[in-house]
């Protein structure tokens, strides 16, 4: 069950210490988009998203719809990691380097939105 979501304020205060320059959203729509579909499900779909499916929107819309001018990878893998983090899970990859592979399959369009949602059900532990 979610229970936090982040602001887009937040993220753009993340933005900013993490890409280190002022926010340029591309297409901010999409990011509006997944917080919404965070907060209030996803359209026809009866029950509530889990944690997992809220991580996987972000995800996707983040990286592959590239909300901002610079830095989707990071700020689509990041921003996952703190929402699964403040509800209650951990994001730990076996592999190392797969927080540098999985954010490229995704913005490359490679993976759908339940292969998203997979690969944090199989990386990430409840804390």
């Amino acid at each position: 069950m979610i229970r936090w979501i982040p602001s887009i304020e937040l993220i753009e205060i993340i933005y900013e210490k993490q890409i280190g320059i002022p926010v340029q959203y591309d297409n901010m729509q999409h990011l509006e988009s997944a917080l919404d579909m965070c907060k209030w499900g996803i359209p026809y779909k009866e029950k509530q998203l889990s944690v997992y499916e809220g991580a996987a929107i972000l995800m996707r819309n983040i990286t592959q719809f590239h909300v901002f001018v610079d830095g989707c990878k990071r700020m689509g893998i990041l921003i996952s990691y703190i929402f699964l983090r403040k509800n209650g899970f951990l994001l730990e990859p076996q592999d190392p380097e797969e927080i540098f592979l999985f954010p490229m399959a995704v913005a490359r369009g490679k993976l759908s939105l339940k292969e998203i949602q997979s690969w944090f059900e199989l990386h990430c532990k409840k804390i």
